[in-house]
């Protein structure tokens, strides 16, 4: 979680269920959420997000997250 002004930016490690609507086959995938946040006066006024479904092969031994 990262913060400054009136954003916040959260990731998070999820598992998706295959097809994203819960009827495919196989396992849940593993995925990388991303949430920005602007908030202002103690409320949430708006949130973006962006899920990036982590690739089966990297070009490296770091892992995804």
């Amino acid at each position: 979680m990262v913060g400054e002004g009136d954003f916040v930016l959260t990731v998070t490690e999820a598992l998706l269920e295959p097809g994203g609507d819960g009827e495919g086959d196989g396992p849940p995938v593993s995925a990388g959420c991303y949430d920005l946040w602007r908030v202002a006066a103690g409320r949430i006024l708006e949130h973006w997000e962006v899920v990036q479904p982590a690739p089966e092969n990297l070009p490296h031994d770091n892992g995804f997250f």
